[in-house]
């Protein structure tokens, strides 16, 4: 039902940067997955100029911005990240190209959003940096948060294959399998140490 207050919010009173906030805000505190029907919205183009104020209005939000009473990390994190995502977005389409890896960098350190920082600076081919990201990343969450570690090193063995580094993506693909175990992981092991030429001894290692 939320669906037709997004079709009908174009023509409300507010302005489009104001309309652009709303449904920004809708979406920022949606715990249930509500907002779906905000895509009719957003298939509207906005100006320019429209998202360069929102973009300047988001990153103030994002510098005095305050977690919630009681609100544990993780939570913490995820609506600081969810924020970063929409300045992210508005600084795309303001043209404010520029400002986005910074932002990537300072929020990496502050939430761990490490994949996004990477993901960025792969997209723009500064693939030096995006690996001394994924190093640094790595060795900040493998403690506290394993699931972002892991998505670090396969960024890394993604970066190796398209490489053709195949004694990496074999090591890669070793220690995944020695670590979780599964038919699924045993195939990417053998196909990679294969490629390398090494499947003899990687069989006898996991025997």
């Amino acid at each position: 039902c939320l669906e037709v207050v997004f079709q009908a919010l174009p023509q409300s009173s507010l302005s489009p940067v104001e309309q652009m906030l709303w449904a920004i805000d809708a979406e920022l505190e949606d715990k249930y997955e509500l907002c779906y029907g905000a895509e009719s919205f957003w298939k509207k183009k906005q100006k320019s100029s429209d998202w360069n104020i929102v973009a300047d209005r988001l990153l103030e939000r994002l510098n005095k911005f305050q977690p919630l009473k009681g609100e544990d990390n993780f939570s913490r994190s995820y609506h600081r990240d969810s924020l970063t995502n929409w300045i992210i977005r508005a600084l795309e389409n303001s043209g404010r190209h520029e400002e986005i890896i910074p932002l990537c960098e300072q929020e990496a350190v502050i939430t761990g959003s490490y994949t996004r920082l990477v993901d960025v600076l792969r997209k723009v081919k500064r693939l030096e940096e995006a690996e001394q990201w994924i190093h640094k990343g790595i060795q900040a969450t493998q403690k506290k948060w394993p699931g972002i570690a892991g998505q670090l090193r396969d960024a890394l063995r993604e970066m190796r294959e398209k490489e053709g580094n195949w004694d990496q993506v074999a090591s890669f693909r070793a220690e995944e399998f020695f670590y979780r175990p599964s038919l699924e992981s045993y195939k990417e092991m053998r196909m990679a140490a294969e490629r390398a030429q090494a499947w003899p001894a990687v069989r006898a290692a996991m025997l």
